[in-house]
């Protein structure tokens, strides 16, 4: 059953002349204003890549931008670090291999050598003994160093002092034999005299060394991934471009680093700001509706033309707001006519159509 209004109540008088409507009008109105004032994009000058820039532009707070020309440098620099490295002729392995092998077979004097020692021990000690070699490779000690730092060094890699090749095939060092006899002694396979046999007809070789290319690339590769993206700090008042100064991809990536630090900076959920940014829209409608109050009573009463007068201030407001966000982070030159207010007249003429000129 519906229930009547009395007269003086304040059902009466939101319904005389759609008070309520208009009220809920203007409500939806002062929620529209809100979100324009709150949602406001950061205004910076606008940056064109190998252009000189028309004005300076100072840093207005503290920020942080990814550096990548100090990125690349330290790239090359840690990639010098990767000197030659070499590895032994794999032919030449083989050749020895091949004598040792027929020396097990046709002569008994590695049963003399080592007379505990089966031939399955020794043949096995030769193929370890032979990966080894296939597998050995040699640099300078900042390499070494380097390999360290990204996880690479194993016991494939050795410590090689002598600065040039220049001088064709040469005997390997005692420390690298001493480091090779020891990894065969680690794996607790091998007899000591077993070891000691099938080593000595390498040690006696002169070897040709050969210098690994596709290993330096593909280290040279991962010390370079290894390097972290560098990041420079610039303190608030920096000049971060000069006038007429032409415009690089650094200047560009500071700008898009100082546009996220001031939009990180507004906090945009923080509850002051948001009862600033709806005060600020109730200061707005309260005026306007006191003005058309005054000066335009019969405006004020007609639904019909306050919501048509919203409606065209909210299709303001949104090409408005579209034509900011175009502006601020676009980059193509279509955009520039933006910069120009030209919403504000076109919504005006719409209101002088519609509506009336005095209004």
């Amino acid at each position: 059953m519906q229930r009547r209004c009395d007269e003086g109540s304040l059902c009466a008088w939101l319904k005389s002349h759609n008070r309520g409507l208009r009220l809920l009008v203007a409500l939806a109105c002062v929620l529209m204003l809100s979100l324009f004032f709150h949602f406001r994009e950061i205004k910076l000058d606008r940056l064109v890549l190998n252009h000189r820039a028309e004005r300076s532009v100072v840093a207005e707070v503290d920020f942080a931008f990814p550096d990548y020309e100090t990125t690349i440098l330290m790239k090359q620099e840690a990639m010098r670090d990767i000197g030659l490295i070499y590895q032994i002729d794999d032919r030449h392995i083989r050749q020895v291999r091949e004598k040792l092998d027929e020396s097990l077979i046709k002569s008994r004097a590695w049963r003399e050598a080592a007379p505990s020692t089966p031939f399955d021990e020794m043949y096995k000690a030769a193929d370890e003994l032979e990966e080894l070699l296939l597998e050995a490779r040699f640099t300078d000690p900042r390499t070494l160093k380097r390999l360290t730092t990204v996880g690479t060094v194993g016991n494939t890699y050795y410590e090689w002092t002598y600065v040039t090749f220049e001088l064709g095939r040469m005997p390997l060092s005692d420390e690298v034999w001493a480091q090779i006899g020891q990894q065969l002694r680690d794996t607790n396979r091998f007899r000591t005299e077993t070891i000691d046999y099938v080593m000595q007809p390498f040690r006696g070789q002169e070897w040709e060394l050969i210098e690994d290319l596709a290993l330096e690339h593909a280290l040279k590769a991962k010390v370079s991934r290894s390097v972290s993206d560098a990041s420079t700090e610039v303190a608030a008042g920096t000049r971060l471009v000069d006038q007429g100064e032409r415009v690089t991809s650094r200047h560009l990536t500071m700008m898009q680093a100082l546009r996220a630090a001031l939009t990180d900076g507004r906090e945009l959920d923080h509850p002051l700001g948001m009862i600033g940014s709806a005060l600020l829209a109730m200061i707005f409608v309260t005026i306007g509706a006191l003005y058309f109050r005054i000066s335009q009573l019969e405006f004020s009463r007609s639904l019909r033309q306050i919501s048509l007068f919203v409606t065209i201030v909210a299709m303001g407001l949104l090409f408005a707001k579209l034509a900011e966000l175009a502006q601020v982070r676009g980059n193509a030159e279509f955009f520039e006519w933006m910069r120009y207010p030209i919403i504000a007249p076109f919504a005006t003429l719409l209101i002088c159509v519609l509506l009336s000129q005095r209004t």
